[in-house]
């Protein structure tokens, strides 16, 4: 059975309708928003109606992995709130029902064959579920703004994501945890078979020595807490991040308030690089293009292919070293003169990543800079690769 990024990049390289077997969060086309087709091509198999390769840990969203289509076929899911296995193909026969332009993207097309499994008593969460528990971090608002004129404000937002863990965490901890990315405030989330169990291991837990999930590189702006709630167990960082998430879970928070990002004294560069790390991993490419500069902007499908390039060679497993003063001579004239432009100066760390498994010598380390943006745009830290 294939997960998230390795599953997609099955689909896109089988060569013909050789049935295989594909795991992960998804939605099935019930839910899934029609359109009137790619390309306008009415053809059943690119009509709308479909959804992605579901990632291997829920992320609150569900667009899938990479650029695949999923076309359902007329099956679903009992509520698309559990993991699911599901037997698919590529290259269906009823790709000759489609335009002769668009055929290549028809014999892509992930069909699905069965629903094999979804969820079982051993999986199950009550009374909060998997994804309830996940899409509440959607809740948490983090934003903070500056001021570009006399009247003008640019909002900077951040969002949190998970991602799959190497291992199980060890007992008390449930089968469900997920690491939190997107900011150093967040650091696990834990979904509990039931109440009774979450208290009980929050009672033998402590937020400062977690034992799993949570990246001891990490700066934290504050100390570790717990926020819980029926059988959900977050750990995260600051008395505002502690109030927010809590306020999530009980159901009262504030949508329309937010919590501001961590303040410019914390060096969040190894999160950056993490966060980045983690998000290809998961096939979450979303503000995260992990490839060198080039002359020209970097393009989403060139860092989807190097995304499948890495599964296939199992480079996306990674450790990233402590890191270093990004100077001149350790990142080169070019990347320089790129941080002299666009980073607060003395903020900017080297750090190698090692991609210890991977098959290909070529993609075994990568070289990335991280510093805190004197103009924030998209986020307040941004990296560089370096080619």
């Amino acid at each position: 059975m294939l997960l998230g990024v390795a599953a997609a990049a099955h689909a896109e390289e089988s060569a013909d309708a050789t049935p295989f077997l594909i795991g992960g969060w998804f939605n099935d086309a019930t839910v899934a928003m029609c359109s009137g087709g790619i390309g306008r091509d009415p053809a059943a198999l690119l009509s709308g109606c479909a959804t992605g390769i579901g990632p291997a840990a829920p992320g609150g969203t569900f667009n899938g992995v990479g650029t695949v289509h999923v076309f359902w076929d007329g099956h679903t899911l009992p509520n698309g709130r559990a993991p699911s296995i599901l037997r698919v193909h590529t290259h269906d026969q009823r790709t000759s029902e489609c335009r002769p332009e668009s055929r290549d993207s028809c014999r892509r097309v992930v069909v699905v064959e069965d629903v094999l499994w979804s969820g079982d008593p051993a999986t199950e969460t009550a009374p909060i579920s998997v994804i309830d528990a996940v899409q509440t971090l959607g809740a948490m608002n983090l934003q903070t703004s500056f001021q570009t004129g006399p009247m003008e404000y640019l909002a900077v937002t951040r969002r949190l994501f998970t991602a799959p863990l190497d291992a199980p965490c060890p007992a008390p901890w449930p089968r469900h945890v997920f690491a939190l990315h997107g900011d150093p405030q967040f650091g696990l989330l834990a979904v509990f078979p039931n109440e009774g169990e979450r208290m009980a291991a929050q009672a033998a837990l402590d937020a400062n020595q977690a034992g799993c999930a949570v990246d001891p590189k990490v700066v934290r702006p504050g100390p570790a807490a717990f926020a819980a709630r029926a059988n959900v167990l977050a750990i995260v960082y600051g008395e505002p991040a502690r109030a927010r998430m809590q306020g999530a879970l009980d159901g009262t928070i504030d949508r329309d308030m937010y919590l501001p990002l961590p303040g410019k004294d914390l060096d969040e560069s190894y999160r950056v690089v993490a966060d980045a790390q983690a998000a290809r991993a998961a096939g979450d490419l979303t503000g995260f293009p992990l490839l060198p500069p080039k002359a020209d902007d970097v393009q989403f499908d060139a860092a989807v292919a190097d995304m499948y390039d890495r599964s296939d060679a199992d480079a996306l497993r990674y450790v990233i070293d402590a890191g270093g003063e990004a100077t001149e001579a350790a990142v080169g004239g070019d990347i320089w003169a790129q941080l002299t432009r666009w980073a607060v100066a003395g903020t900017g760390k080297l750090y190698v990543v090692e991609h210890p498994f991977s098959t290909d010598p070529a993609l075994r380390e990568e070289r990335i800079v991280a510093s805190r943006l004197k103009e924030p745009s998209v986020d307040t830290w941004a990296f560089l690769v370096l080619p």
